[in-house]
């Protein structure tokens, strides 16, 4: 299997957002960092689970070549706004991708 055959699955282009150091703000604000990421999500479980502060989220797990995306990035999907909780670079055959968990909120 080579890196085409891969890419294929790739069947989104989304972006990422990476949150702007500001010194004395307490407001975090996130700009624009990478665009035309392709890239595939797959939801990680069926359905919205309740997290400790009391808000509703879902996991999913982005494939995709590798980027500079780290935890606390977003990648923007149209209108769906998702957060990188987790990221990890895998190798099968030669070709290098990542795993990325992200998870949306209710």
């Amino acid at each position: 299997m080579n890196s085409n055959m891969i890419n294929i699955l790739f069947d989104k282009s989304v972006k990422s957002q990476r949150l702007e150091e500001e010194s004395g703000s307490d407001i975090e604000t996130y700009e624009n960092y990478l665009s035309g990421i392709s890239c595939t999500i797959q939801p990680l479980e069926d359905s919205y689970t309740e997290k400790e502060d009391g808000q509703f989220s879902k996991n999913f797990l982005m494939f995709c070549d590798v980027y500079d995306i780290l935890d606390g990035d977003k990648i923007i999907d149209g209108n769906t706004i998702y957060k990188v909780v987790g990221v990890e670079v895998l190798r099968v055959l030669n070709h290098s991708h990542m795993e990325i968990t992200i998870t949306e909120n209710a």
